[in-house]
């Protein structure tokens, strides 16, 4: 860590600062590593922001979108948005200039605002899973018993409201401060202050093993549903064997073969619901890929004084471009949404399946 003083800072890196001053001490950091950082940084921007305003548009604009798992892929989409659209912005900034050149309370609005998203980006990705889970494997009642009305509202604004006041409260009470990130050019925790690390482990716990484990889980229960529900469905050569057999039996004789006990009738899925549920198996392991690195560190390295820096900022940087690779996955993988995004583009509303016009 970079060993700077000045008389509005705590600690080597971290700036605090309570006179509303700007950072303008350099990081450790070359020129050459913040332009790299800076290229990726405005790509991720440029396609999180076109990319998850597309999502947001599509499932407006089309009611053949307005499905409960797509309705949550959308505020899912909103997080990347802010993030593309605010955080990164601001994180742009001060990575080329190579200081901090707006107030400390930008700062701490920017940091609180990042964790907060986090949150809400890992409970939404959990959201998306049980949704999956009781649609493919619970029966229509329970499912509607769950998501029937404006339930769906009450899960998504749950979501949200406890994202942001569950970092705020933990500042307010103490636990952890903010501050301008110098070794990482970046707002996020100054990790002098001898509750940030406890605030790190709080965070790192909430926002990732819990909702990992509900995903799994889920999906785990969904695919062995999927197997069990095939082999229920599909008879087997062997059955259909005997069946032709006793068949042919009973033509000389003319006795009918006793008729075969009724299969228990299971639930049809629709190969549309097994889509969504890959295409959110794919966005659980892009979050695990882009997160996980971090967690780790904030878990084994609480204080910043084991990991070395570069380690440091790139796991920094993976979050921030996990938000432009989601709608890449929705384009790949599902055709209703591929389709509404052509017709935005090439600006042919018309053709948008079930368009729903928007009402002032």
């Amino acid at each position: 860590m970079t060993n700077l003083s000045a008389p509005w800072m705590d600690d080597g890196g971290f700036a605090n600062n309570t006179e509303d001053q700007t950072v303008k001490l350099p990081s450790s950091v070359s020129a050459l590593e913040r332009y790299i950082e800076a290229i990726l940084l405005s790509i991720g921007s440029a396609m999180g922001i076109s990319g998850n305003l597309l999502v947001i548009v599509a499932v407006r604009l089309s009611r053949k979108l307005q499905t409960k798992a797509k309705i949550l892929i959308a505020h899912l989409a909103i997080t990347d948005f802010i993030i593309s659209g605010f955080v990164i912005p601001f994180t742009l900034r001060a990575v080329v200039r190579d200081y901090w050149p707006f107030s400390s309370v930008l700062c701490t609005i920017i940091s609180s605002t990042t964790h907060s998203l986090l949150m809400a980006t890992a409970f939404f990705l959990s959201a998306i899973a049980l949704n999956r889970y009781f649609v493919i494997t619970k029966p229509i009642a329970f499912y509607r018993k769950m998501y029937g009305g404006r339930k769906l509202y009450i899960w998504s604004i749950t979501i949200w409201i406890g994202s942001f006041s569950f970092p705020a409260f933990l500042t307010i009470i103490g636990i952890g401060q903010r501050g301008y990130n110098i070794d990482l050019n970046m707002c996020d925790m100054d990790y002098s202050f001898q509750t940030t690390p406890t605030y790190v482990k709080i965070m790192s716990m909430v926002c990732f093993p819990g909702p990992i484990i509900i995903m799994i889980i889920c999906y785990i229960g969904i695919f062995r549903h999927v197997r069990l529900n095939s082999k229920k469905v599909r008879p087997t050569v062997s059955t259909v064997h005997v069946q032709q057999l006793q068949h042919m039996d009973s033509e000389p004789t003319g006795i009918t073969p006793p008729p075969t006990p009724p299969r228990k009738k299971t639930k049809p899925i629709p190969s549309k619901e097994i889509k969504m549920a890959k295409i959110s198996v794919l966005l659980v392991i892009l979050f695990c890929l882009s997160y996980g690195p971090l967690v780790l560190v904030n878990l084994l390295d609480p204080t910043r004084t084991i990991s070395p820096l570069p380690i440091r900022r790139i796991c920094k940087i993976l979050p921030l471009l996990n938000s432009d690779v989601n709608p890449l996955i929705y384009v790949w993988n599902d055709g209703e949404f591929r389709h509404v995004f052509y017709c935005i583009v090439t600006f042919r509303f018309r053709k948008i399946p079930e368009r729903v016009f928007w009402t002032m």
